[in-house]
Order: C-alpha cells, then structure tokens, then sequence
C-alpha cells in the first residue's frame, strides 16, 4: 500500500520472571449528528419580547428504548420576561441572568448560550424518560414548563435561591425545592457530575408538577428513581443520551455503591430498606432497576407508583402506607424479597474505578487533571481476553461502539484474543500524557492482605491503597512519542521503545490526531499501533511470552490507564454487545421503555385490571396478561399487539359480566383496562383568581364518548353545575372549564366531578372530588392596608404545603415607625398541609398624626415544609 510504513522489531528477552499481562427570527435548531458543528448553528438564540407557549414550539428527539438521540429543538431568549411554569409566581428575576424556553423547561441561568443549547438539548432528550418514569405528562402542559436554574458555582446559586425567597443555598450539587418546584443546580468540576445533576434535580421538578409534590412517593422512590435516571451516558458526538445505565465505570457508580451499602447492612430485604430513615441511595438504585427492568415486576411497580401519588400520604404514614400498597400490589411479596436478593448476588458488573477522577463520553473515557493521590489512575474493565463474551442486557448497556481502521479485529475466547484502544488525542496536549492498556490485572499479595483493612485514606469516595504495586502488564504511550511495556511489579524490566517518526509526523498533521492500539495475546506480545487515514502508518512490536505469564494474561482482566491530559480513550473489547439478538437502530424511533415495547403501557393497565379483580378475574384477562408480558421483548411486539386487539372485545364483555356480582368492582376494572381518568388543571389568570379545566385523558387505543359534569359552590355560596358531552379519540383528551366556581387567593376550592363513559360498548361511570388550595405554600396580603377607627388594619394570608409542618414568624412592620407607640409587631404561625390561615394585625396611630403615604411591612419567617424562607410583602394605606 503505498505510503504505508510497517517496522517491526522484536526483542528476544527471557522472561526470567512473569510481565502481567440564524437569523435573528428564526429559532434554534440544534442538528443531532457528529457532522454538525457551531458554524451550522444560528451565531445567537434568537430573541423573543414575548414568550412563545409551549404548544407552539417543538423538540424532535428520537427515543429508542432508553436512549434519545436530539436532532432538532428550538431555543428562544426572552430576557427578563418571566415565562409562565409551574413555579408560577414563585420565580423571580436575577441581575445578569437571562431567561431561555425550550419546548418543556425554561432556564434562568447566566450561562453562554453554548452552554444553554448543552443542557436545555440534554433535559428535552431527557423528556421522553421522565414521562415513562411517572407515566404522564404534568397538567396543562400546553401553557406550562418547568423550571431549571443553573450558575457557575454552590456560591453564585445561592443568589436566585435568595431571589426567590430562600435564605439558603442548595444542599449537595443541587437541590429541587417543595415551596416552587423550581431545580436549582451549579457547575461542579466534574462533566458527569454536570450532566447527572441537571437530569436528576428536573426529575423531582417533574413528579412535583405531575402530582404537585413529590411527598406522596417515599423519599427512597423519589430519589432511588431520579438517581436510576440520572446514572447516564452522553456521547456529545452523536448527541445520544442513554439514561438509566446500569453497568458504567465513571462518575457517579451507584452499582457499586448500592453493592457496598447491601454488603455492609447484612443484606436488608426491600422491606427494611423502604421504611428506614436513612436514605441509602445506593441500595435505592438497586430497587429500582430490579423492578423496573423486570418485564413483570414493572408493571406492578407502576401500580404501586400511581397507587401512592392517589393515596396523598406522607411521612411515616405514607412510609408505612408504602409498605403495604406494595405488599398489596405484588401477587407474592415474599417471592419479590427472594429475587431481590438473587438479583444483588448476581449482579454482573464489568467496571471498577480503581484511582483517580474518570469521565465518561459515549465509550470514551478520560481524566480529569487532579491527581491527589499520585497513583497512576486506573480504570479495570473486569473481562478476561481467554474468556468467550456473552450477552447480558444489563452487563456493558453502553451506547453502540462504532469500528475503526485504527484497530485490529477484536476477539475475546478465542485462540489468539485480543483487545484495543483508540485515543483521541487533544491536538495541543498531543505530546503530554500518558494513556495504555494493562492486561492480567490482579491484586498483588500485599493488597490482597491490607485492601479489607483501608478504609479511610480515599479520595472521591474510593478506597486507595498502593494499586502501581498490583499485578499487570502496562502497555502504556507516553506523550505519543514512546511506547512503553512495563512488568517492574513482577520483577521485570522497563521497556521503552521510540514510535517511529513517520507515525509521529502523521499525528501531528491531522487537525483531530487518532492513534489505534491493538494487543494480541499470542504465542507472543503483539502490540500494534495505527495512525492515518485507514490505518496506513503502522508499527508493530513483539514480546516473547513463557507458558505460565500467557495464561496469566489470558485469565485475569484488563485495565486502562491515563494521566496528565484529557486525551478520550475508548476500549475495544468483545463485551459481548454484537451477541445482542435484538440490536437496533438508533435512529428508528421505539417506546421509551427498555423493552422497547410499545404495547408496555396496555400491559400496566391489564395488569391494573386484574390486580382490582383479584380472584373474581376472568380467565381471558389472566391469559391475556400472561401472554402479553411473555411477549415483552421487542422482537414480539407486533404479535403483542396484534394479540390484544384480537382479544380486547372478549375480556371487556367477561369483566362487564361480572358487573351482576359486583357492580363497582367491575366498573373499576374497566376503567383501569382502558386507562381513563380525571385529572384537574388549573388555569393562569390575570385577576388571581384560579378557574379549573377538569379533564378527561383517553390514553387507550380506542374511542370513547362521555358525558362530562362537574359541581361547585360558586362565591355566592350557590351550588353550580357545568355539563356538556365529548369525544374524546383515541390517545386524547377532553376538558370542561369550571370557571363557575372559581375561587380568589383568600378562599379554598371544592368541587367534583364525574363522568358516564362509553367505551368499547360498554358503560363506565368516573367519579372525583378535589378539595385543594391553589396554589400551595403561599404568603399574599388580602388587599391593600386601610384605616378604621384610628388604626391601620393589614390582612394577610398563608397556605400550608403539601407535607409538613410549617413554622415561624410573621412580622409586622408600620412605616413610618414614628407615627405609632409599637409599629413592629410580630405574630407566630404554625400551619399544617393544606391549612389555609388569615391573618390579620393592627397598629394604633398617634392622635393627630398625617395619615397620607402609610406603609406596612409584612415579612414571613418561616420554615415551609423544611425550606427556610423569608418572603417579604407591603400593603400601602388606601
């Protein structure tokens, strides 16, 4: 091949001793493939005076399964106009920071627009999940977004914290509050980290504006859930987002973290571990996979999920009340306690972070600089070359590794294996650093014995101990210019040998520099490194190896190494990810579920059906579940599918025959079959008065007609009565505005509502109450402040949250303070969820004293549901 360079040397050494082996008007549309770059994209968001609704905007993600790939979004700026969230007048404005809405978030941040398209693309491919996570849409989502605020530092956070009425800033790297379900969040020095805390702390925004809070779940299902999400991989070449990764090696490893915590406690069954104080979060991720990645247990998981966000209980009585809805909910608890504890114990993972600071990009890994602990960093990748791969779907759940000239053919369990790696050197760090390989990694003696014993000197939360003394062989490049084989730990030498020159000159020529290792485990050390387009400057170098060091390099696993720069080094090993019988593309859009099933939603809801049935259920729908759920698996879908519809109209009509036994049983079961329910949303209006749409979803696959009504006291304390009939098609839904009985900011609104529904020709009737405060944990004054009998008379008002018991102060400040004997008065306040208190204070005035241009204070001091705020209001005399 002409140009092509091949040297090969070979070293016979005996081995005495074993060597281990835009336009301004148009919006931004970010593209989705490696192919694009910022010059593709408008040179600024495009700004709006005013801010587009959400139904007027999109974000074009492809889900499959659990991975998203962002192809096209808009962006807009809208300063400092405030965009309307389910923060609603809670969220205010900060000095430097700017306003940004996507589709479904808008973030207050001072961040560079680079940085803005980076996370608002991340959290609408996150959308997708979020939804499949808490099974719906937030309400009125066509009018509403969440909010995300994210600044430069824990420091620079506190300050729209303090904006918005906190007297703190976030506890840990971000923190989502209860008071305006707004995600706080800061830029910590790890990339993971920045991604990991954007995509959580929105995962608790949006279960707050699905269920208005997210005390209804415990704090081991909201949090083990959002950590479940969050534990993902990015890949910002090809702008792929896989959340819920199981088996990952940098970062946040909460695998390995919840297989400590589960060692440690004695192996506590879920039962103990979701009605303790402490939160385990490790031990929580665990609970959540395990049930969420079971094509059964899923179902019933999402039972116990809506089951709880309808109960409205919290604290230890939602705890205990957890408990037993999922004792209830599962068929046979204690078979669910076995299998958990199955699953722990054979838990399969495939990375450890021995030391130092990793990162992860896609496959790639890299360092961050710190190195505190002046041990060379090390990742191991727990797979042996002499090993045949196998598929597991949780084992390397990584994103699809794509070839390269640059390296050999890969192979594990065979004859002669072998394994690779591709740097992607950072051109002006090309000559610094060093990255490689080890093979036949193992503890040495020495930390075999002393390694249960370390157990404070660690850093990032990782046991260190003397890891440059375990037993390896390094096959490691330094500074791209020396490549090195390294067996001092089992009493060999140190081999170094120069890359020749024209390999270096082809490096440093190319605009992205790409070095290819491969390493065969032969009769011999093959050790082979490419560069160049296709691969045509190639260096080989070769090593003797004796009987005994092969058969340690081809039973124990690998490692990768890097130090001193951000190079992005990407293992090539025979994971067993091409086994995968079902591997698709990435780009064809499937259900958001890890099955890939699109029937996944049906089955909950059959599911649902029999569980309200229990043994009175008929056959057909047993047997329909039963063949459904064996039909998980993407492969199976269109059977799935096709099986239901064939079957549909017989189980409906058995269901509906039970109706002679037990009337409200039966129509429970059909209402869970077809998934329809009620649900309230409230709308903005300018007059603060809070009007209700109550709203009927239809998320089966068929038609329904119903006829809608609901009932309240209007202001007058007349009972009122809205009605009108709907066709609600498939996938859809419709809604009745009670504007009749809307209440102001001083009065608590009750109403209900109900529907008699036909579907699948059959009869169902809905029914529902709410009694609810809008909007939750509020301080308002109730008009302006006025004068009666020579006193100046405030009125105020505070709601209580969600949970919680609320406390503090209200202080009452006269201006001017001179024209009245006590003009600072302080009242306390205590307050329970949902309680609605008025509060009312007055000042004496002085005999004679000018009643123009009076103010009065009025400051909340309080504790809100566990949240320290301080929200200050002033009512002027009139």
């Amino acid at each position: 091949m002409k140009n092509l360079m091949k040297v090969k040397l070979s070293v016979f050494v005996v081995l005495a001793l074993f060597i281990s082996a835009c336009t301004t008007h148009q919006p931004l549309r970010t593209a989705a493939n490696s192919q694009a770059t910022n010059e593709q994209l408008p040179p600024h968001i495009p700004f709006r005076d005013s801010v587009p609704k959400p139904s007027e905007m999109y974000s074009n993600i492809t889900v499959s399964g659990r991975v998203s790939t962002l192809n096209d979004i808009e962006i807009y700026r809208v300063g400092q106009t405030i965009p309307y969230t389910y923060s609603h007048g809670k969220i205010n404005n900060t000095p430097g920071y700017q306003w940004y809405v996507s589709k479904h978030f808008a973030m207050k941040t001072n961040f560079s627009e680079k940085d803005v398209r980076f996370y608002l693309g991340l959290l609408e491919s996150s959308w997708p999940h979020y939804v499949e996570l808490f099974g719906a849409e937030p309400p009125n989502i066509e009018n509403q977004r969440i909010t995300v605020v994210y600044s430069p530092s824990r420091e620079s956070v506190a300050v729209p914290m303090k904006d918005d009425g906190f007297t703190r800033g976030p506890n840990g790297g971000g923190e989502t509050m209860f008071y305006n379900r707004a995600g706080y969040s800061f830029k910590s020095s790890r990339k993971q980290h920045q991604r990991y805390i954007v995509i959580h702390e929105t995962a608790h925004a949006f279960q707050m504006a699905l269920m208005e809070g997210s005390s209804w779940l415990p704090n081991w299902f909201t949090e083990g859930t959002a950590d479940a999400l969050a534990h993902h991989i990015y890949d910002p070449n090809t702008r792929q987002l896989k959340v819920m990764n199981f088996d990952r090696g940098a970062g946040h490893d909460y695998a390995r973290i919840g297989l400590e915590q589960y060692k440690k406690l004695g192996q506590p069954s879920i039962e103990k571990m979701t009605t303790v104080q402490e939160l385990y979060r490790g031990i929580n991720f665990l609970i959540v996979h395990f049930m969420l990645d079971d094509p059964i247990r899923s179902h019933y998981f999402k039972i116990y999920r809506d089951t709880m966000a309808k109960l409205r209980v919290s604290g230890d009585e939602g705890a205990q009340k957890s408990i037993a809805v999922l004792k209830d909910v599962f068929p046979d608890w204690a078979g669910v306690e076995k299998a958990f504890a199955d699953y722990v114990a054979n838990v399969d993972k495939t990375f450890n972070t021995v030391v130092g600071a990793w990162e992860q990009d896609g496959n790639a890994y890299w360092v961050r600089y710190r190195n505190e602990h002046k041990l060379l960093p090390r990742l191991d990748i727990l797979l042996s070359p002499g090993d045949k791969p196998y598929y597991s779907r949780f084992k390397v759940d990584q994103l699809p590794l794509p070839q390269s000239a640059l390296i050999g053919d890969i192979k594990r369990g065979v004859e002669q294996p072998s394994i690779g790696l591709l740097v992607d050197y950072k051109k002006a760090h090309l000559h610094r650093g060093i990255v490689g390989l080890g093979l036949g990694v193992a503890l040495s003696q020495d930390n075999a014995k002393a390694l249960p014993q370390i157990t404070e000197r660690t850093v990032d939360g990782l046991t260190i101990y003397d890891s440059d003394s375990d037993n390896a062989l390094r096959i490691l490049i330094d500074e791209a210019h020396t490549l090195i084989i390294d067996g001092r730990n089992l009493g060999d030498k140190l081999y170094k040998f120069a890359i020749p020159q024209e390999v270096m000159s082809s490096l440093q020529q190319q605009a992205a520099p790409q070095l290819g290792m491969t390493v065969k485990i032969a009769e011999q050390l093959e050790v082979v490194l490419r560069t160049g387009e296709q691969g045509q400057f190639e260096y080989l170098q070769t090593l003797p190896l004796t009987g005994e060091l092969r058969d340690k390099l081809l039973n124990n696993h690998i490692a990768i190494f890097a130090e001193h720069a951000n190079h992005r080094i990407t293992p090539y090993v025979d994971d067993g990810r091409r086994l995968n019988p079902h591997l698709h593309d990435l780009t064809q859009p499937t259900a958001a579920n890890v099955f890939r099933n699109s029937a996944d939603r049906e089955i909950t809801r059959i599911t649902k059906a029999r569980w309200l049935l229990a043994d009175d259920a008929p056959q057909s729908l047993v047997t329909l579940q039963q063949t459904l759920m064996q039909g998980s698996w993407p492969v199976q879908q269109e059977a799935s599918h096709r099986y239901l519809t064939q079957q549909r109209a017989k189980v409906v009509a058995d269901i509906a025959t039970f109706a002679a036994h037990d009337k409200d049983k039966a129509n429970n079961a059909l209402l869970a079959f077809a998934g329809v329910y009620l649900r309230e949303e409230w709308q903005q209006q300018n007059d603060k008065s809070h009007p209700v749409n109550v709203v009927l979803y239809n998320p089966s696959e068929l038609p329904l007609t119903a006829h809608l009504s609901v009932s309240g006291v209007n202001a007058d304390g007349e009972t009122v009565t809205v009605s009108k009939d709907v066709v609600v098609a498939a996938g859809s839904k419709q809604s009745i505005l009670f504007d009749a009985a809307k209440r102001r900011e001083d009065d608590k609104l009750s109403y209900s509502a109900s529907a008699k529904i036909n579907w699948a020709s059959q009869t169902m009737q809905l029914e529902q109450s709410f009694s609810h405060a809008y909007p939750w944990s509020t301080f308002e004054l109730l008009g302006p402040a006025r004068i009666e009998n020579n006193e100046v008379v405030v009125n105020a008002i505070v709601r209580g949250p969600l949970a919680g018991l609320s406390k503090g102060v209200v202080k009452y400040q006269l201006l001017p303070s001179l024209i009245a004997d006590k003009a600072l008065l302080e009242q306390p306040i205590d307050i329970a969820p949902y309680e609605v208190k008025k509060l009312q204070q007055r000042f004496m005035l002085k005999p004679g004293i000018d009643v123009n241009n009076i103010t009065v204070d009025v400051i909340l001091d309080a504790s809100l549901d566990g949240e320290p705020m301080l929200l200050r209001r002033r009512a002027i005399v009139q």
